[in-house]
Order: C-alpha cells, then sequence, then structure tokens
C-alpha cells in the first residue's frame, strides 16, 4: 500500500471518559444511529472496549471503536466529521484500532455496514475485509453487510 499522508498536527489517542459527549456530537453528526453521551462514557470505560479518536489541530474529527476480546475485534462505530473526510483520518483510525486489537491478542475483526454506504464498503474492503453475510432489515432503510477481515 502507498503511503499515506498524514494531516498535519493529527493525532490519535483514545478517548477519555470526559470526551464523551463531544465523541457523542460527532457521532450525531455523521450517524445515522449515534451512540449517546452515557452510552459512550460506558463503552470508555468497558475494559474490553476500544474506543479512538483522531485529533486535528486538537479537535476531534474523527472516532473508531470496538469491543476486543476471546480472539476477536468486533467493530462498533466510525465515524469522521464531514469536513474532515476524504483525507484518510478514517483508514488511520482503523489501522491504528486494529493495531489495539491485535495487542489484546484478537486474531480476526468483523462488522456490519449498510449495504448503501459504498464509501465505507470501499474503505473497508482496502483494508482486507469481505462481505461474508447479510443482515435483512438491520439498519432503517437497509440491510447490514457484515464484513470480516480474517486476519489482523
Amino acid at each position: 500500500m502507498a503511503a499515506i499522508g498524514i494531516p498535519e498536527g493529527f493525532e490519535i489517542r483514545s478517548v477519555l471518559p470526559e470526551e464523551a459527549k463531544e465523541a457523542s456530537e460527532l457521532e450525531k453528526s455523521s450517524l445515522s444511529v449515534p451512540w449517546s453521551t452515557s452510552e459512550l462514557t460506558l463503552f470508555i470505560n468497558n475494559p474490553h472496549a476500544i474506543y479512538l479518536a483522531a485529533f486535528l489541530d486538537g479537535k476531534m474529527a474523527g472516532i473508531c471503536g470496538c469491543y476486543a476480546g476471546v480472539g476477536e475485534c468486533q467493530i462498533t462505530n466510525v465515524a469522521v466529521e464531514e469536513k474532515h473526510r476524504r483525507k484518510n483520518i478514517a483508514l488511520l483510525l482503523i489501522k491504528r484500532l486494529l493495531e489495539e486489537a491485535k495487542k489484546r491478542n484478537c486474531e480476526k475483526a468483523f462488522l456490519e455496514v449498510a449495504e448503501n454506504n459504498l464509501p465505507a464498503i470501499r474503505l473497508y474492503e482496502k483494508l482486507g475485509f469481505r462481505v461474508t453475510g447479510r443482515r435483512k432489515g438491520y439498519y432503517r432503510d437497509s440491510d447490514a453487510l457484515l464484513m470480516t477481515l480474517e486476519e489482523i
């Protein structure tokens, strides 16, 4: 894979519990079914969860999270603020998320994505995920594709 341009002033790190409200607001602007601040606080504090954020010049620009355990990583949410899309932020976040999951002995990863979310599907395919199933009526307006990365 070619080198990925990293934006100036870019940082990825774990989201702190006091940043749950900011993460929730970012999700509301990007996801059809965002998690609430209280749900994100519980998630951030869960020892089996990894929840990362990308920051540009100190401002949260994207998030992604997963449950990591029993050899598997279930990616639960990925969102990038609209004005920061197409800057490789989601790609970099997911790569870091998978690195962290691997440190926790995860060997494979999976996620659900709306079948009509073609940019996300292309991104996941670029990372090596393949469609392995379908969940009818999973989202309000579409089915979900189950995508799996067989080896992290």
